[in-house]
């Protein structure tokens, strides 16, 4: 990650995507949206013809499409949540930063894609449940930030806990970390 990416999500809190994975990341809210934008068209399209008995039709079955829609906006609003970075209050050097990293690489099985004393890019592997999550830290200053969300390369609406676990896991071990002194 570029330090100029670094330095923008230290001041916004937030993951920063590229425009392509943008599609990616919101793919399983836009999924739910495909109900109610074909159901628009054949009301649309049956009020423009005249055909009251497709248009009649139609407007009858508008309750499954509030049903889709309630789910892409649910969807919406739990992808744009994830990509907010959780910020842990711990003061710690590189040591204590990387030994919690490596502690936490080997407890969950991270696939290290990218690190420095300062920052941390990693792949969870694949499960049953879901296709895994791609996890950011950045220390910065007295701060550090971590997210864990579902692989942008594979979207999915839920890790199955696998987030939650990813930073706990992590907040644990850099606990563990500071208090050893390493």
């Amino acid at each position: 990650m570029l330090k100029t990416n670094i330095k923008e999500i230290t001041q916004s809190r937030r993951m920063k995507l590229k425009k392509s994975d943008i599609f990616w990341h919101y793919s399983p809210a836009i999924f739910f949206l495909i109900v109610p934008i074909v159901d628009l068209y054949y009301i649309t399209e049956s009020y423009i013809k005249n055909d009251q008995v497709v248009f009649e039709r139609m407007t009858n079955g508008l309750g499954i499409v509030w049903i889709f829609l309630a789910l892409a906006i649910i969807g919406f609003i739990i992808k744009y949540r994830s990509l907010n970075f959780k910020k842990i209050d711990l003061t710690v050097d590189s040591k204590q930063f990387e030994n919690a990293i490596d502690l936490t690489a080997k407890e969950l099985d991270w696939n290290i894609i990218n690190r420095n004393s300062n920052y941390l890019f990693a792949h969870s592997w694949n499960s049953f449940w879901n296709w895994g999550e791609q996890i950011t830290i950045i220390k910065n200053n007295n701060e550090i930030l971590i997210n864990s969300m579902c692989r942008l390369s594979k979207p999915s609406y839920s890790s199955m806990g696998g987030n939650q676990k990813n930073i706990e896991t992590f907040e644990r071990n850099l606990k563990a970390s500071a208090q050893q002194r390493v």
